[in-house]
């Protein structure tokens, strides 16, 4: 959603500072072009650097899928499917990363909304998602 907030709304920002310029010659008098190739090129660069950093947090592989139905993420945490835990598909939360299988596909996993203690995680595959739930240690 940030994302889109910074691709929209700084091009928006831009258009309003060119059109007060239009209105208002004194303005227009005062922004010489090489201040205008700054402004922009500025923006632009902000824009890059937040939409890479957005993209680079939230791909990264944070853990391994085997068989069984078990999850063993980078940290040794151990999660296995849960069949009756409380939450639906809608309780998903901010993504987390993604896991890889043996297969090399990446499945994408998430927190659950409403879970205090972090004992749960779904995690997706195309249009099927399933909640694991982490196992003690």
């Amino acid at each position: 959603m940030f994302l889109l907030y910074l691709i929209f709304a700084s091009p928006l920002i831009l258009v309003l500072i060119f059109l007060l310029a239009a209105f208002f010659p004194q303005i227009k008098k005062a922004a010489s072009d090489r201040r205008t190739k700054r402004i922009i090129l500025g923006t632009l660069a902000a824009v890059l650097l937040c939409a890479g950093v957005w993209i680079w947090s939230t791909n990264r592989v944070i853990g391994a899928r085997s068989g069984q139905g078990r999850i063993t993420m980078n940290d040794g945490t151990v999660y296995k499917e849960s069949t009756d835990d409380p939450y639906t598909s809608r309780d998903r939360g901010r993504k987390l990363g993604r896991i890889t299988d043996s297969y090399g596909a990446h499945w994408s996993v998430f927190t659950v909304r409403g879970d205090p203690n972090g004992e749960y995680i779904y995690v997706t595959f195309l249009y099927h998602g399933q909640h694991y739930r982490k196992i003690p240690q």
